[in-house]
């Protein structure tokens, strides 16, 4: 492997193969390039590219600077470029597939296009509870030093059968895993955050072509998530209207699977409103629910409108992203799992200066925090 530094003077080990326009492989959660991973798919590139493969920082042969930031990532991707003679293509695999989307935001014309193979959004409002859950316990067994723990936590939470998982943690490969466990943070509290659900906003600013894939073989969430982006190329003329027809389109289908009729088919209008909201946290007034309630009974709204009302409302997406902002000043800065009354105090106060950190002085306070 051969290495550079990154901006913040990490050590990035890398290796490269092939001829052609530079492509570099991000890859995703717990994923080592340097263990061989990727490398046959590097070797089908290679004769139509250069082929960056390379240790994400905390991975294998690379190096870690703390406090993690998902912009030192990106520097190390814009190193790579650099080093490449830019610009470059960038391929995401499930994690790595954000990660590329936000390095393709950021490094503008460095990265020409990208392509994100089961990147891992899931679009299910019920689905969003179980991730928050997931994010908490991830974070307790970091910051308890159990890091088997968390890899194990990761695995279950993808459906790997529990006794399979026994199985692995006693296998020769177990310890490998255990040592890039912290990076299951950046990956999934830093890079995919709260909500968990296709990042539309985010996406829009996206510049350059993105071809985004799934597998036969994927999770359900995952062919759900591409399907949104399908056609979407930020910058065309129509591509807003594409995105609205995609996601219109999806949650139509969403709401006639059987899970769905299960859940949601026995409640009367008002019911089936207040069950939506209640799932949000958020607080509606009587008034959005009397709407929302005399649209559906009036029939000019259906269910699945109703559904992307209450999971797009601008405070429900706020209060997830909040949320997620505090949790990561306390892994990030004082790596450690938050007190409820520290939490408490810094979301509050994000919420009062409606998610502007600046004017809220917090990262400063982090920064400075005698821990």
């Amino acid at each position: 492997m051969n290495t550079l530094s990154s901006r913040d003077g990490t050590t990035i080990a890398y290796d490269q193969q092939g001829e052609g326009p530079a492509l570099i492989l991000v890859d995703g959660a717990l994923t080592v390039h340097s263990s061989g991973s990727g490398s046959e798919l590097a070797k089908l590139l290679a004769p139509h590219f250069t082929v960056f493969g390379f240790d994400r920082r905390g991975r294998g042969e690379s190096g870690d600077t703390l406090p993690y930031a998902v912009d030192r990532e990106i520097d190390d991707i814009e190193a790579l470029i650099d080093r490449a003679g830019g610009p470059a293509f960038l391929y995401g695999h499930s994690s790595g597939g954000p990660l590329a989307m936000r390095a393709a935001i950021r490094l503008g014309r460095k990265v020409s296009k990208i392509a994100l193979y089961e990147a891992p959004y899931n679009n299910d409002p019920g689905a969003q509870e179980s991730w928050s859950q997931y994010l908490g316990q991830l974070r307790q067994a970091l910051a308890e030093h159990r890091r088997g723990d968390a890899v194990a936590l990761f695995l279950r939470f993808v459906g790997t059968p529990a006794e399979q998982v026994d199985g692995m943690r006693r296998a020769p490969f177990w310890p490998g895993l255990e040592a890039v466990a912290p990076t299951l943070a950046y990956d999934h509290a830093a890079i995919l955050g709260e909500p968990w659900s296709v990042p539309t906003a985010l996406a829009a600013r996206v510049s350059v072509p993105v071809l985004v894939m799934a597998g036969d073989a994927s999770l359900p969430f995952m062919p759900d998530a591409a399907r949104v982006g399908r056609d979407v190329i930020v910058g065309d003329p129509d591509w807003e209207r594409q995105l609205a027809s995609n996601t219109q389109e999806f949650l139509a289908v969403w709401v006639d699977r059987a899970a769905f009729h299960a859940a949601y088919d026995n409640l009367a209008n008002d019911g089936y409103v207040a069950a939506l909201i209640s799932n949000t946290g958020v607080t509606f007034t009587d008034r959005e629910r009397a709407t929302l309630v005399g649209g559906l009974n009036a029939g000019t709204l259906t269910r699945a409108e109703v559904l992307q009302q209450v999971a797009e409302d601008e405070r429900f997406v706020r209060a997830k992203f909040n949320e997620t902002f505090v949790r990561m000043q306390y892994f990030g800065y004082l790596r450690r799992e938050p007190d409820d009354a520290g939490f408490h105090f810094w979301l509050n106060k994000l919420n009062e200066f409606e998610g502007n950190f600046e004017r809220a002085e917090m990262v400063k306070a982090f920064i400075v925090s005698g821990e």
